[in-house]
């Protein structure tokens, strides 16, 4: 729950800033690494009001640039940022004009994302070195559309409805834990990582009411997993 994940959140971030203000003036500016990443992703929303009910995965896609600082042997703080179409399906009851049935809906978003992550390494084998990593995501909402589908429960005409823009109904922060693992090759002193990461939103990315029943607010988390492919040099 949240009650439960955020106390998580607020100390798993103040060890990273102890740890990292200890060793800032000896280690954060060693050897510091900089790249860019691409990843695939399939995302979904997990729906949290009374009839929703998740209605599939969507495949979606994220590019962005990395900042790797290492402050203890094996232990880097990772930043950046990322642009990422994070998609998913829902259906819930809705009524259109004068006609109630059930709403598909495809959500098709887009966020500019922040993250701060604690990356642990292995030791180095054959120029292979594994990695686990766990850190946070802020992310800002770009843009939102969707593709909708209305079916009528008094088998009327089905209506589809094609990318309409729904920024009002998505909020405009998102935040996520993210956490994952992969692997890293040495080439020279450039490394090319592949991984898999699974990004957890903690929050509600869903605003308004339900155009049935006033009374339900729209509610649900957006998730993610990702294979992420980078580069460092």
């Amino acid at each position: 729950s949240m009650k439960k994940i955020k106390p998580f959140v607020i100390a798993f971030i103040a060890i990273t800033l102890v740890m990292f203000t200890n060793d800032l003036e000896a280690q954060i500016f060693k050897n510091p690494k900089f790249g860019f990443r691409i990843a695939p992703n399939i995302g979904w929303l997990k729906p949290d009001a009374k009839s929703y009910e998740n209605d599939g995965v969507v495949f979606g896609f994220s590019w962005g640039f990395i900042s790797e600082f290492p402050f203890e042997e094996n232990y880097y703080l990772s930043s950046g940022f990322n642009i990422v179409f994070n998609n998913g399906k829902l259906k819930y009851p809705h009524k259109l004009n004068d006609s109630t049935g059930t709403l598909y809906r495809r959500y098709n978003l887009k966020y500019l994302e922040l993250p701060v992550v604690m990356r642990l390494r292995a030791p180095d084998v054959s120029g292979f070195t594994f990695y686990a990593q766990l850190g946070f995501g802020g992310s800002i909402r770009l843009d939102a559309k969707a593709e909708d589908k209305f079916i009528p429960k008094d088998a009327g005409i089905v209506k589809r409805f094609e990318k309409d823009k729904i920024s009002e109904e998505i909020n405009f922060l998102r935040a996520s834990l993210i956490l994952g693992g992969g692997v890293e090759y040495e080439i020279g002193q450039s490394k090319l990582m592949l991984g898999l990461l699974f990004n957890n939103g903690i929050t509600n990315v869903l605003k308004g009411n339900n155009t049935m029943d006033a009374s339900i607010e729209h509610a649900g988390k957006s998730n993610f997993i990702e294979l992420n492919i980078g580069f460092l040099f």
